[in-house]
């Protein structure tokens, strides 16, 4: 670094460090252990999960936690849920669920 008098020509370099976050994707995937179609959605979402890394999933048995399914309002299975935007149907596609991931 080079500390000059001001008017004398000379630059002054500053160095910032800089930091880089990463920002972490978090959804909520509803969905049963006997449920052919959730087991789709599952490997659908494993597959995304290397365009996604950083993607956490929070697995939720609708068996078990009914509770839950209540909280966030989710009335079909499979469904992901991310705030309050949530994807749910019959059949969730990969492009359905990596629109969804590409929007939260």
């Amino acid at each position: 670094m080079t500390w000059n008098t001001p008017g004398s020509g000379a630059w002054r370099l500053i160095v910032l460090p800089i930091c880089f976050e990463t920002i972490v994707k978090s959804i909520k995937f509803y969905h049963s252990i006997i449920c052919p179609r959730c087991a789709m959605a599952r490997r659908e979402l494993k597959k995304l999960k290397e365009e996604f890394p950083d993607l956490e999933i929070e697995p939720i048995e609708v068996l078990t936690k009914r509770g839950k399914k209540k909280e966030d309002g989710v009335r079909q299975f499979p469904a992901l849920v991310h705030a309050d935007k949530s994807l749910s149907g019959f059949i969730l596609t990969r492009a359905a669920i990596r629109s969804f991931l590409v929007d939260i």
